[in-house]
């Protein structure tokens, strides 16, 4: 793992982890696991829910 001291680009949403892409697309994954999940428990407790 290098750190390249002359990069002059922006620090965008997880930029420091520009070079480790391995771990972005992990969080990336995990951030859309998420979401479907939390998704489908709110659709299986708005279908259980007789209010």
């Amino acid at each position: 793992m290098s750190y390249d001291d002359d990069d002059d680009r922006p620090v965008t949403f997880l930029g420091r982890l520009r070079n480790q892409k391995a771990i972005v697309w992990v969080l990336i994954i995990g951030l859309v696991v998420l979401a479907v999940g939390a998704g489908t428990i709110v659709a299986l407790v708005s279908a259980l829910n007789p209010f």
